[in-house]
């Protein structure tokens, strides 16, 4: 139901940042791939009413295209609802609206661009590195000052030291990260 409900705030023109936050999109590469199955799901809305004679069957084919058509643009919508934010005191690391890990302000050090492309999930821990990856690529990495415990649900607490992170501008994302840090 987030995704829907991510779809409605994204027609609203609304972000779920907190107040005062700056944000790092992470989206922009997502879109292409995710519109590609928007145009797939009208593509297959229109041809189950042309190809299918059984009004009953046109039916449940209907239903169920506009349900994953609905999905899909709740998804792209979540990734702009939810975007990394850096707020005041700390800094909230998002996948549109399924996963959200914080970390304190005080626990970042260094920050600089780096791109890795070998990652081979949206979200992973690899050896103290807590990756939040976009098409396998990271650009920006930021070292902490000590290890911090994240929960990421099913996939357990891991101790991380490093964070990897996708950002559409990795420039800005730089300067606001290490702008954020509180000395």
């Amino acid at each position: 139901m987030r995704v829907f409900g991510a779809l409605w705030h994204r027609l609203r023109g609304r972000r779920l940042v907190p107040e005062g936050a700056r944000t790092i999109d992470y989206a922009g590469g997502l879109a292409a791939p995710l519109l590609v199955m928007v145009a797939a799901a009208v593509i297959e809305i229109v041809a189950g009413e042309l190809l299918v004679p059984w009004l009953w069957l046109r039916l449940v084919l209907l239903a169920i295209g506009a349900y994953g058509l609905l999905w899909v643009l709740g998804l792209l919508a979540a990734t702009r609802v939810y975007p990394h934010a850096v707020g005041p005191e700390e800094l909230r690391l998002r996948f549109a609206c399924f996963t959200e890990v914080v970390v304190p302000l005080t626990k970042l050090g260094a920050v600089r661009r780096e791109f890795c492309g070998r990652h081979e999930r949206m979200i992973e821990v690899d050896g103290g590195t807590l990756s939040f990856a976009s098409l396998g690529t990271t650009g920006v990495l930021v070292e902490l000052t000590e290890p911090h415990e994240v929960d990421l649900g099913k996939r357990g607490r891991h101790r991380i030291e490093r964070i990897r992170l996708h950002a559409d501008d990795p420039a800005a994302a730089v300067a606001v990260l290490s702008g954020a840090r509180l000395p």
